[in-house]
């Protein structure tokens, strides 16, 4: 038996709209997910997933996938925070499906320190911040995965570090200090 072949729907958003939400100005949407955007303010996560991954899986372009990893993550940071492991690994080998890059060794770490297994965190961590060297965010998760093995003295390195790269945009790491 044939599944039911998925409708797209290009739906037209507003520039400073899409910008808000880190959306595209032309978001796919499925035909049938319609209804539930219709009047809203805010869009669904899940429906803007299933459109991009319905968009993704007829044309495999950099435009709509970068937007699909994006999200991807989002779901991921969601199932970590209410310590969903298994979900969120879901989400994250997902993500790496379309694209892997820093922001993969990343959330790989984080999902990892939540498990308990921190020299495999650190790994993937230090992974982050190699690949993206101004990545403040990866230097500031090595201060807190340090702080938490006992490694002071390189969690105030990787502190000083994120303090450094952000360039007075981020503060948390006076906190770790």
């Amino acid at each position: 038996m044939n599944k039911p072949k998925k409708v797209i729907v290009y739906m037209p958003l507003k520039p400073d709209a899409a910008k808000r939400q880190n959306l595209p100005v032309k978001l796919p949407v499925l035909l049938e997910d319609l209804p539930k955007i219709i009047d809203k303010e805010k869009i669904d996560l899940d429906v803007i997933i299933r459109g991009l991954d319905a968009q993704y899986s007829v044309s495999k372009d950099d435009y709509y996938g970068s937007y699909l990893v994006y999200f991807c993550y989002e779901k991921f940071k969601k199932a970590l925070n209410t310590n969903n492991l298994e979900e969120a690994e879901k989400w994250l080998e997902k993500a790496k499906k379309i694209k892997e890059d820093y922001r993969y060794h990343f959330y790989k770490g984080l999902l990892l320190r939540k498990k308990g297994e921190l020299g495999l965190a650190e790994i993937e961590l230090r992974k982050s911040v190699e690949l993206k060297e101004d990545f403040y965010l990866g230097y500031y998760e090595l201060g807190r995965l340090m702080q938490k093995k006992g490694e002071y003295d390189d969690a105030v390195k990787f502190y000083i570090l994120s303090l450094e790269k952000a360039q007075g945009e981020f503060s948390p790491p006076l906190l770790g200090l």
